[in-house]
């Protein structure tokens, strides 16, 4: 069996049931306004504002690595790994439920190995959602909050295969446009808020050297649960699985090119001065056997300021 499909059907499993319990839970309160919109989507408008614009800083280390039966690798004696980003964020409403987002990532990356270290970054690749409410946790009864989301990632970064640096620090984007569909199901039990969201993304195909190559499909899904504080602040935590199936090239797939990861993350949203509010988060991809495929274990953080507008 392999497991990475064991993984994927485990965590799909989970998201089903907390969907289910969100859906005939009783009855619950409204969400509250401002501080935990972000908890779970860092460019969520709340439910009085029109817009937002954001700025946020996020920084990663890498730990260890999967290999392409799921074994945990650690990193070799003398090397080094950072990944940072600088987004800026924005949203605005539209049509009352629904709203329109934008994405623009600044990405830089400190790689070191025996007798060599480079730093290098740039333009990482543009994101433009979308996001629909058909229902709002709190606000129709019996039923949870339902949501529909779409994005569209753009290549505009730089794609491995084109980075000029001789480790590669300058690569900031995957070199494919990227189309992804999903939808987000929440329930507030008093002060508890709980949250699944699962989506799936297409790539469209591209050229490394002379091989014509189409990624494979993207499949994500994640589980949570926050709690509404004093001061309309939020503290919550999440855990999500990720998997990239395999990439086919000739039409055929290549063997060990499947990629995935499960990552936990503790995250905080606060309501400051005026129209302020922040978000800081903790995550960590779990270094165990099985629980990643393909991709670098990490742990980092991000901090995150937005300006809303009503």
């Amino acid at each position: 069996m392999r497991p990475s499909s064991s993984t994927c059907r485990s965590a799909i499993g989970a998201v089903v049931a907390a969907c289910a319990v969100i859906a005939w839970a009783g009855s619950a309160r409204a969400q509250p306004c401002c501080g935990g919109a972000s908890a779970f989507a860092p460019a969520r408008l709340t439910l009085h504002e029109d817009a937002l614009v954001g700025v946020s800083a996020r920084a990663a280390g890498v730990v260890r690595s999967f290999d392409a039966r799921g074994a945990v690798v650690a990193p070799p004696r003398g090397t080094r790994e950072v990944e940072l980003e600088q987004d800026v964020v924005a949203a605005l409403r539209v049509l009352t439920r629904g709203q329109v987002s934008l994405l623009v990532p600044l990405v830089e990356t400190l790689r070191q190995v025996p007798g060599r270290s480079e730093a290098s970054g740039g333009y990482g690749d543009v994101q433009l959602g979308a996001r629909w409410d058909f229902t709002l946790a709190g606000q129709a009864g019996r039923w949870p909050g339902l949501a529909a989301l779409a994005a569209v990632t753009l290549p505009t970064g730089v794609p491995p295969e084109s980075a000029r640096k001789p480790l590669a620090t300058d690569a900031t984007g995957a070199g494919a446009t990227e189309v992804s569909l999903g939808a987000a199901v929440e329930r507030a039990f008093g002060p508890v808020l709980v949250h699944a969201t699962g989506t799936g993304a297409w790539r469209s195909p591209r050229d490394v050297g002379p091989l014509r190559v189409q990624p494979g499909l993207s499949l994500a899904a994640l589980a949570g649960a926050g709690v509404y504080l004093p001061r309309e602040s939020m503290v919550a935590i999440s855990a999500s699985y990720a998997v990239d199936l395999a990439t086919r090239e000739g039409g055929d797939p290549v063997a060990d090119s499947q990629r995935s990861r499960t990552r936990l993350v503790l995250a905080g949203g606060l309501l400051l001065a005026g129209p302020w509010r922040a978000q800081a988060s903790l995550f960590w991809d779990v270094p165990l056997a099985h629980f990643g495929q393909n991709r670098p274990a990490m742990i980092g953080g991000a901090l995150l300021f937005v300006r809303g507008f009503s």
